[in-house]
């Protein structure tokens, strides 16, 4: 069985890099459906049905605001900005899969940072929210795509119709670990048929971006891309045309 590879690839040099995206995103849809397939012939897995998603999934996590995850689970924005969390062991961010669940958090949202039209979300997401809970509800994974380094403001803001933050967020972003840049994560994400709960654990908290899910990852529940193919990577063709790479 020919083996996957997680390498995210940069633009190429010349073509269309609209159709390079489709012709990538095709041959990973075939090449991990071929390989869940062989997979299911073996152990008897979920074999995902018409429409489902069918990249394989790792059991990482990252940690991202709740309204956050409301809005790319309803195709409003594809991308991620991160900078790393106070407790990363390097201090600085780094992708560690190529797909990884998105694990909701709640109590750093702040409204001010969002554009009005999504200051709802944080109230929406805050009443799902108790103090201290015992679960919290993963319901999307995501695929990163593409991955690209912001060092100005500026080009931030250049992408301001694209994304859900005001500017006061990307001065914020970009005055704490001034030395370091803004990571901006490329993801196509994939909704969950069924939410499910995993449990709080004192392992999943304090101030980092990723956690390691382990047998509380739901592996076996069948997802649905939010977007197609196509539609997926002409945003990102957008967000690279704004930023002129």
């Amino acid at each position: 069985m020919k083996e996957a590879t997680s390498t995210i690839r940069s633009r190429p040099p010349g073509g269309s890099f609209v159709m390079h995206i489709i012709e990538e995103a095709a041959e990973w849809d075939e090449l991990l459906r071929r390989e869940w397939y062989d997979r299911v012939n073996m152990d008897g897995r979920h074999r995902p049905g018409k429409g489902e998603s069918s990249i394989e999934r790792s059991r990482v996590a990252l940690k991202e605001w709740a309204s956050v995850i409301r809005v790319l689970e309803t195709g409003g924005q594809i991308m991620l900005l991160r900078k790393g969390g106070i407790a990363e062991e390097t201090r600085d961010f780094r992708l560690r899969s190529r797909s990884f669940y998105l694990y909701p958090t709640y109590e750093h949202q702040k409204k001010e940072w969002l554009k009005d039209v999504y200051r709802p979300h944080v109230d929406e997401t805050i009443e799902e929210w108790r103090p201290e809970p015992d679960f919290v509800t993963v319901s999307a994974f995501a695929e990163a795509a593409e991955e690209l380094e912001l060092h100005d403001p500026a080009e931030l803001q250049r992408l301001s119709a694209l994304h859900m933050f005001t500017g006061d967020y990307a001065l914020q972003r970009f005055r704490w670990k001034p030395a370091k840049p803004l990571h901006l994560l490329l993801v196509r994400v994939h909704r969950l048929k069924e939410a499910r709960k995993v449990p709080v654990r004192a392992a999943y908290g304090g101030c980092k971006s990723w956690i390691e899910l382990g047998a509380d990852a739901p592996d076996g529940v069948p997802a649905e891309p939010v977007l197609s193919g196509e539609a997926f990577a002409e945003q990102a063709a957008e967000v690279r045309r704004l930023l002129g790479r």
